[in-house]
């Protein structure tokens, strides 16, 4: 972030996949803000959904207000929308934007450390590659899954386990 110039860098990430997004808006650049993204909308300059984070970043941020925005129309509740979301900073002090309902909490595993009053059902699944482990996949009451295997464990990633489990139950 470059408070001098208003400019924001974001880095949107996903399993397999990363896209950067850069916004800079100010009184002198309102009517056509810089902006560059990796996505394929974004390359053309679009205005694409990274872009629009930008902007909403921005504006919590008090880079500009909304009576200054005349690129495009703003719906007509969406000053009613941006109070319903704030700025957090994350764990290694980025910045986040949360519903302003959000509290933070410190993350824990959920297969191990969550209480069972909340479980809805557990499966003992076998490990694919070695017959003799067993890995505990669990549905909780919130609808989240958990498994015990390392591909949940240190990823957080939806793993076959789960999904074997997802198709049993939703068949």
């Amino acid at each position: 972030m470059d408070k001098s110039l208003n400019k924001i860098k974001t880095k949107f990430k996903g399993f397999n996949w990363e896209i950067y997004s850069q916004v800079a808006i100010n009184s002198t650049n309102i009517d056509d803000p810089f902006r560059h993204c990796d996505c394929r909308i974004g390359k053309n300059k679009g205005f694409c959904n990274h872009f629009w984070i930008g902007v909403i970043y921005s504006l919590k941020e008090k880079y500009f207000k909304t009576s200054d925005w005349t690129l495009t129309t703003l719906p007509s509740d969406f000053a009613q929308k941006l109070s319903q979301v704030k700025v957090i900073s994350g764990n290694k002090g980025e910045k986040q934007l949360v519903p302003s309902s959000f509290k933070k909490k410190k993350l824990s595993d959920p297969a191990t450390k969550r209480p069972s009053k909340n479980v809805t059902k557990q499966w003992a699944i076998s490990s694919y590659t070695n017959p003799h482990k067993q890995y505990t996949v669990t549905l909780y009451k919130n609808m989240s899954w958990a498994c015990s295997c390392p591909h949940w464990v240190y990823r957080k990633a939806i793993c076959k386990h789960i999904r074997e489990c997802q198709s049993k139950s939703y068949s």
